[in-house]
């Protein structure tokens, strides 16, 4: 039957196929389906719709309907906030997707401001050390290299001079990001790699190749090691 369980992973892995695979025009309705589906079996709020609304965000995306995508993104963050609550540590990976989301589309403003929610969750302290603010670190950072890297066609807001300057506040979350990781030996081996190797790419953008470098030794001796 069209509206039984047991079509939703096949409607939801075949859409997620052609997503991946570049088709967004015929990944979207099969993703459309799916999310109805499990709106029907599951609830409005059911976080097992989270992979499903976020692929679909990336198709409507790619087709330009970046509104329709905005609106499933957002979605996403209210889900997690009603099944943890406002203030739960559990919803920073939904807010940082969202945050990710915002920086690929050019406004790099609103990212910033995602990212900030994000790590005002778990307070502003500088000396807070949890790796689940990693990530949101990671991302103000990544909001200025976009922003300062792609062509200025891409750039949706603000003036060329602007979007060319790297902010101290990127280069700082990068360090702390970096201590976080260096100082907890439970974190995973990969996320420190990506780390060395985007505090690299800040300096290979500030035309400081030597500085660059360093991180790039220090991420080459960790994929050696592991």
């Amino acid at each position: 039957g069209r509206e039984s369980e047991r079509v939703l992973a096949p409607l939801a892995g075949l859409g997620a196929t052609f997503a991946e695979s570049g088709h967004h025009r015929e990944a979207v309705p099969l993703l459309e389906r799916a999310l109805a589906l499990e709106r029907t079996q599951s609830g409005l709020f059911d976080l097992r719709q989270q992979e499903t609304l976020k692929t679909l965000a990336v198709s409507l995306t790619a087709l330009d309907r970046v509104p329709e995508a905005q609106d499933l993104m957002i979605y996403r963050v209210r889900a997690a906030e009603k099944t943890y609550g406002e203030g739960s540590p559990k919803v920073i990976p939904a807010v940082g997707d969202l945050g990710h989301w915002f920086a690929e589309v050019g406004k790099t403003t609103e990212a910033r401001l995602i990212f900030q929610m994000a790590l005002n969750i778990v307070g502003a302290s500088p000396f807070l050390k949890d790796p689940i603010i990693v990530e949101p670190l990671r991302g103000i950072a990544r909001t200025y290299m976009l922003r300062s890297s792609y062509p200025d066609v891409w750039l949706r807001r603000g003036p060329a001079v602007a979007a060319r300057t790297l902010d101290q506040e990127g280069e700082d979350g990068l360090q702390r990001a970096l201590r976080i990781l260096e100082g907890d030996p439970n974190t995973p081996m990969q996320t420190r790699i990506e780390t060395l190797i985007q505090m690299g790419d800040w300096h290979q953008i500030r035309k400081s190749p030597r500085e660059a470098l360093t991180y790039y030794e220090r991420a080459w001796r960790h994929m050696r090691t592991a």
